[in-house]
């Protein structure tokens, strides 16, 4: 015999009495997100401890634990459905892993925020005109042996008139804060508090170099860029 239900057993079957960021659901639909969600925890759980056993960085997979836990409390706390935290353990994972777990987020944190301060920074330095939009810009300066470089004297003095000597180019090289690398690499730019200096990549030498009273106002706002974050 077919089963029958009650016409209010049905109705609040398909009562939309649940809202997750402004869409309203049916306690089915609620409860298959929230499956949803369980399911990828349950992956980055397994994928945290899987590499954790083979030796291999588990920061990103501890990061996407810690964010699959929000969007859970999140959606938790719109819908005010009930955690079933049962259906988010797997084998292996128990308090020792949840704690090296936390930890390995607050490092993924750090170096994120780090590495989105540096590509703030490098969009600054860029949008200055300074150096090429194809420019690389390293922080620290990249490192060379000074002491071998050649220094072209002609083009330098000769015929820029910047009044640099050798001693000075170099020096402006070693107290570099930024390099950049343009023209495909053939080109390194050191830039310092100093002064500027351009070394060929190919022969080896400085190319130009000129001190920080001929900087120009692009330059300049470049070294603002810099001290601005505390370079």
């Amino acid at each position: 015999m077919p089963r029958t239900y009650s016409k209010e057993l049905l109705d609040s079957y398909e009562a939309r009495n649940y809202e997750y960021n402004g869409r309203k659901m049916t306690e089915y639909e609620a409860l298959q997100q929230q499956r949803s969600i369980e399911r990828s925890l349950r992956r980055w759980k397994r994928e945290n401890v899987a590499m954790k056993a083979a030796g291999l960085d588990t920061t990103e997979s501890a990061a996407k634990i810690a964010r699959w836990q929000g969007v859970q409390k999140d959606f938790i706390n719109q819908t005010g459905l009930k955690r079933q935290a049962e259906r988010e353990y797997i084998a292996g994972w128990g308090r020792s892993q949840a704690a090296s777990a936390r930890a390995d987020t607050k490092k993924y944190e750090k170096a994120l925020a780090e590495k989105q301060r540096y590509d703030t920074m490098v969009a600054e330095l860029k949008s200055t005109g300074a150096v090429p939009k194809a420019a690389v810009i390293h922080f620290p300066a990249q490192q060379i042996d000074v002491e071998s470089l050649g220094f072209d004297n002609t083009h330098i003095n000769a015929d820029r008139e910047h009044h640099v000597s050798e001693e000075q180019a170099k020096g402006y090289i070693r107290s570099a804060m930024v390099s950049v690398t343009v023209w495909g690499g053939q080109y390194e730019r050191y830039y310092s508090r100093l002064g500027a200096a351009y070394v060929n990549n190919a022969g080896r030498y400085i190319r130009t170099a000129y001190s920080a009273e001929q900087y120009d106002e692009k330059t300049i706002a470049f070294l603002e860029v810099l001290k601005k974050y505390e370079y």
